[in-house]
């Protein structure tokens, strides 16, 4: 099934999904490969829900907005995916204090609500901060964050708050049993699985050229992904649809069709990813410069970018054409 998954192409898979730089690519890719998973592999039960929670507490991905930013915009630089944790690395440059606000689990003083993601606690990880749930492997690393730079985030973000409501640090090791119904809770109703595969693969959406990307859930089996872009190119739309539904990449998702501006695929538990792109010549996050050059000569581009020939391109998204046909990945010789 997965041919030829020790050659070049596949790192560049792999890079062209989670932004990792091509040693890195290489690296990890080889080690699935001998472990006997994909190119990408999936995440466990944990990390899905972990995951699932992360997306939903930070509202939304804005990762490739160019010029201005607002405070709580959040760029993902690249993701590497394990099957328990994932490392993220985030613009350096952001203010921490704005995801300590919303990803640790405190008490609103008013409404006894649990804010953030209930469970989460913090420790440090050889790789930067590890945010994890005590009784779980899952994690995620926020690459290269000290401990001094959380701690001081943490201390603006709550400032204003009783610390008898920070939950995280009422009860360091174990998770209370408020925020065990809230997990209930959660689980019932979020497609958690939708969320992984989108964070996965986050940088493939980079092959559109957006200049902004917003996310959110219009059902809890429906995710929608929303694009802004300066020009409508079918050549890299079709890069993109080969990109994220290849047989290499793990959970598999399915091609079911284009209408206008919308793709849309499907994933093994029935949810859906729809991405909308948006034209937006004038937009606020492109500066001037960028205005008119983003989208060029694309033949070479793709190749580049995603490792794949045109040719295959075209042959995983022909018969993909036509509004309400529904695809499925193909097997191409590449």
């Amino acid at each position: 099934m997965f041919k030829n998954r020790l050659s070049p192409d596949n790192s560049r898979l792999r890079q062209s999904v989670t932004g990792e730089n091509f040693t890195a690519a290489d690296r990890h890719a080889r080690a699935c490969w001998n472990s006997g998973l994909s190119v990408l592999p999936p995440a466990s039960p944990d990390q899905l829900w972990l995951e699932g929670q992360f997306l939903w507490a930070l509202s939304s991905l804005k990762f490739v907005g160019r010029g201005r930013k607002r405070a709580d915009d959040y760029e993902l630089l690249r993701v590497e995916p394990h099957a328990d944790h994932l490392v993220i690395k985030l613009d350096p440059a952001r203010e921490l204090s704005y995801l300590a606000a919303r990803v640790l689990p405190a008490v609103d003083e008013r409404s006894g609500y649990i804010h953030g993601i209930p469970g989460l606690r913090f420790r440090m990880h050889p790789r930067g901060l590890s945010l994890y749930v005590p009784g779980t492997n899952a994690h995620m690393v926020l690459n290269r964050v000290s401990e001094r730079a959380w701690r001081r985030a943490v201390s603006n973000a709550f400032v204003d708050l009783d610390p008898r409501l920070h939950l995280w640090s009422q009860s360091p090791a174990d998770v209370t049993q408020a925020e065990s119904d809230r997990w209930d809770e959660y689980r019932n109703a979020r497609g958690d699985d939708l969320v992984s595969i989108l964070l996965r693969r986050v940088r493939a959406l980079e092959i559109l050229q957006p200049s902004m990307v917003d996310t959110w859930f219009v059902t809890e089996r429906n995710l929608h992904v929303d694009l802004w872009v300066t020009d409508h190119n079918r050549e890299l739309a079709n890069a993109f649809i080969a990109t994220m539904t290849d047989v290499r990449l793990t959970p598999h998702l399915a091609f079911l069709g284009r209408d206008g501006t919308w793709l849309e695929f499907g994933s093994a538990s029935g949810g859906r990813i729809v991405v909308r792109v948006e034209l937006h010549p004038t937009s606020p996050f492109i500066g001037s410069s960028q205005l008119g050059v983003l989208l060029g000569s694309e033949s070479a581009s793709v190749k580049e970018r995603t490792g794949m020939s045109l040719a295959y391109v075209q042959a995983v998204t022909s018969g993909c054409e036509q509004r309400d046909t529904l695809c499925s990945p193909v097997s191409v010789e590449r």
